[in-house]
């Protein structure tokens, strides 16, 4: 995640989907953001909607809201057990 980005809200299913609402400090900012998602490795689709800003009195950006959905590996969703520690024996005399 990026300085500044913020999520709002996550679902997830083991399925791999991942739902979110997010919100950046500027355009910029949330398009960096999808482009760091898009090249995550696990990450097979991202698809943003409901973009809306917020602007100030002089009409600057101050924040971008959005939603976002994600398809991720499901293995990315499962823990697997720690490899077993195993300690040397001595050989036998």
């Amino acid at each position: 995640t990026l300085p500044g980005v913020e999520y709002q809200g996550f679902t997830a299913d083991t399925n791999g989907s991942v739902a979110m609402t997010v919100t950046a400090p500027s355009v910029r900012a949330a398009a960096e953001q999808l482009v760091a998602w898009r090249t995550t490795e696990g990450v097979t689709a991202v698809d943003l909607s409901g973009m809306a800003t917020t602007v100030d009195d002089l009409g600057v950006i101050r924040g971008v809201h959005f939603d976002i959905r994600m398809t991720m590996d499901p293995q990315l969703f499962f823990v697997s057990a720690a490899p077993a520690v195993t300690t040397p024996t001595a050989p036998a005399s």
